[in-house]
């Protein structure tokens, strides 16, 4: 998926949030158009919305696009249901492949049933009004990315391995996660929120961003925000912070500050 053919859709959702206000992790029906650039069809949503259970297992990387809603949940065995308008069937896009519709059952056009990493998006077209949601059952993950004013949830994930967030383009993350070592990159006015325990955390956000981690527990953290993002972290060990362009983070905890740097009127601040 080329993310610029995804800004469009992101600003739109970023100027809705500024106008009439959005939370973190709420479901809302908007009207979005994902603009596919020269060449690209209008389509607007049915409004007849079928629900479609994907053959494919297997991958521990999960890429989202174009507006989609998910909720992605840990369990033994792997389901994916895409919950999407009849007549955007046909431009359904599966690790860049169409899909065909056989019974009960949505295989991706290539014949493929497994694979590393999982993406879900649109073909590069204008469309309004659509209903574009996945569900995601998996036994364990390492990265997931947010792209183009997508919006996810995630619950009930216990692990002891890195994982790795990269939210961008006015997409928003929220839910709760025990993990080892937390990589995030946010860009583009996009939000992070979330709960649970960790050990080293990484963090840039770039561009307006916002980072909610005050019940997220972490040992060291290392923050480097840039261009107005702000946020808060909870870390027990030793934190190192980089603020520039007007940032500002806020520490819970009892950290020992380490390497840290302000500038362009950016502030760090006790928050307990």
């Amino acid at each position: 998926m080329q993310r610029t053919h995804l800004m469009a859709v992101a600003v739109l959702v970023a100027l809705v949030c500024l106008s009439e206000g959005c939370n973190i992790g709420e479901v809302r029906e908007v009207s979005v158009s994902i603009d596919g650039g020269e060449g690209g069809e209008k389509v607007k949503g049915s409004g007849d919305v079928v629900s479609l259970e994907l053959d494919f297992a297997d991958f521990t990387q999960v890429e989202l696009t174009h507006a989609v809603r998910g909720t992605i949940v840990q369990g033994d065995e792997y389901r994916v249901v895409i919950r999407v308008d009849d007549n955007i069937i046909d431009r359904l896009r599966v690790n860049d492949t169409t899909v065909r519709v056989e019974g009960n059952r949505t295989q991706l056009s290539d014949g493929t049933h497994s694979g590393e990493k999982l993406e879900i998006g649109l073909e590069n077209n204008s469309y309004s009004n659509i209903t574009f949601d996945v569900e995601i059952t998996m036994p364990d993950f390492t990265d997931l990315g947010l792209i183009g004013a997508t919006h996810a949830e995630v619950s009930g994930f216990a692990v002891t391995h890195a994982v790795n967030f990269d939210i961008v383009g006015a997409s928003s993350l929220s839910g709760t996660i025990n993990t080892g070592s937390l990589n995030c990159q946010l860009a583009g006015a996009s939000h992070l929120q979330l709960s649970g325990t960790g050990d080293d955390l990484v963090v840039r956000a770039v561009g307006a961003s916002i980072l909610r981690l005050g019940d997220f527990v972490c040992q060291n953290a290392d923050i480097d925000f840039i261009g107005a993002s702000h946020g808060t972290v909870h870390t027990q060990g030793t934190l190192d912070a980089r603020l520039t362009g007007a940032s500002v983070l806020k520490y819970k905890g009892n950290p020992t500050l380490g390497k840290i740097s302000t500038s362009g009127a950016s502030v760090l601040q006790n928050a307990n």
